[in-house]
This record gives structure tokens, sequence and C-alpha cells, in this order.
């Protein structure tokens, strides 16, 4: 009974689920092994041992043959797990390697940033007054070009104005004076019509105008288009001919 009862306590105290209910069982066995009964003579029972120690050492042989064989089977669960772990560990290496390098190569960069992102806001610090300057530049040139076209226009018109009266006075000697009537410049002045023709005003039209004169221009194009192909190709056949237009008399 008293090593019943420390196997009993010695199996309570195991902590492995497996192995515990292992040696539960074969306390189980063990105690069924050495418990029986009988009877005497008179016909009273009587409690009667068998096996003895012979069923402890069997049942503690089975529980040490189950324990090895589990640490067998530990050590092949063991075993896949450790390679496993290598395994990760390992992968983890190569990855802690891996972030290392780019981590190293993510610092250089930031090192270029922080010297070149300064460099680059003072060059747009720079191209932004540039712009500004530009921009000035831009606004200033009407007043600029009005300063320059309108004393050109009144030169221009203070020209226009004295070729008028030297036309008057070409006219007036050819018609007073006899003796430069029959020259030929008068007589080319002559031949000239008396009238004054309007001079265009080059410096007027809206865009609005411009767009519509283009317009207009695209249309004349496309409608003279044959007409300026034929006579192309007539001026090409006139090419070495020392009589193209047919003036001179043969």
């Amino acid at each position: 009974m008293a090593v019943q009862h420390e196997l009993t306590r010695t199996v309570a105290s195991i902590r492995d689920p497996t192995l515990r209910e292992s040696m539960e069982l074969s306390m189980s066995e063990f105690k069924e092994a050495t418990s029986g009964t009988d009877k005497k003579k008179d016909g009273k029972k009587k409690q009667k041992k068998k096996g003895g120690m012979a069923g402890l050492y069997k049942a503690l042989d089975k529980v040490a043959q189950k324990t090895r064989d589990e640490a067998t089977d530990d050590r092949a669960s063991y075993k896949i797990e450790m390679d496993y772990c290598d395994k990760v560990i390992r992968g983890a290496d190569k990855t802690i390697e891996a972030s290392s390098v780019q981590t190293k190569k993510n610092d250089e960069h930031i090192l270029i940033d922080v010297r070149v992102i300064p460099k680059n806001d003072r060059k747009e610090y720079v191209s932004t007054k540039e712009v500004d300057m530009l921009i000035a530049q831009f606004q200033r040139i009407p007043e600029e070009r009005d300063a320059v076209l309108q004393p050109a226009l009144e030169r221009v018109d203070e020209r226009t104005k004295a070729l008028d009266v030297l036309q008057k006075a070409e006219f007036i000697l050819c018609e007073k004076m006899v003796r430069f009537r029959s020259t030929k410049q008068c007589r080319f002045i002559k031949s000239m019509p008396d009238i004054e023709e309007p001079q265009p005003n080059i410096y007027e039209g809206t865009q609005d105008s411009l767009l519509i004169d283009r317009s207009r221009s695209l249309r004349y194009e496309a409608s003279m288009f044959g007409r300026w192909a034929y006579m192309n190709r007539m001026d090409k056949k006139k090419i070495g001919n020392p009589n193209p237009e047919n003036s001179l008399e043969s």
C-alpha cells in the first residue's frame, strides 16, 4: 500500500498530461495485478495478492517502454521543429541582411536629398525671381513699343506730306513750265491717275478680323488652286521661248 501511495503521488506530480495519463493507466493495471480475493476453509473471503513485485516491474516496464516510444516521437518532432526553426531563422537572417542593405541605401539617399533639397529650393527661388523680372519686362514692352512707334508714325506722316508736296510741285512744273512738259518724267507723271489712294492702316485690326481674313485667304487659295496649277504648267512650257508672251512682232 505504501508503494502504491508513493507511486500515485509521483504520478500526480507529472506535468506532461500524456505521460501522466500513461502512468495512471499503468497504475491501474498494477493495482489489478497486485490485488485479488480467495476463500478460506471456513467459507470467509480472504484478500490475496497476485504477482507481487513482478507485476510492479511489469507495469513499470510498460511505462518505461511507452516513455521511450514517446521520447523517440518527441525527438523526431523536436528535430522537425528545430529544422523548421533553423529555416525560419535563416530566412529571417536573409531578410534582416537585405533590410540592412536597403536601409543603408535609403540613408545614403536621405543624405543626398538633404544636400540637394536646399539647392533646389535656392534654384526655385532664383527662377521665381527671374520669372517675375521677365513678367515685368514684358509688361513694359507695350509702353516702350508705343514710345518708339509713335515718333516713327509721326515721321512717316511728315515724309508722306513732304512727298505729296513734291508731287504737287512736279505737277505744277510739268503744267506751267513749257520746257518740262515733253520730258520723260513729266509724261510719266501725267500718265499716273489723278486720285489719292488711301494708305492702308497696317496697325489696326483685331484678332477676330485677322482670323476672318485668314479664313477668306484660305478659301480663296482653295478656289484658285486649280487655276494656279494650270498657269504653272503653262509657264513651265514657256521656259526657253524667246517670245513667251507673243509681244514681239515676227
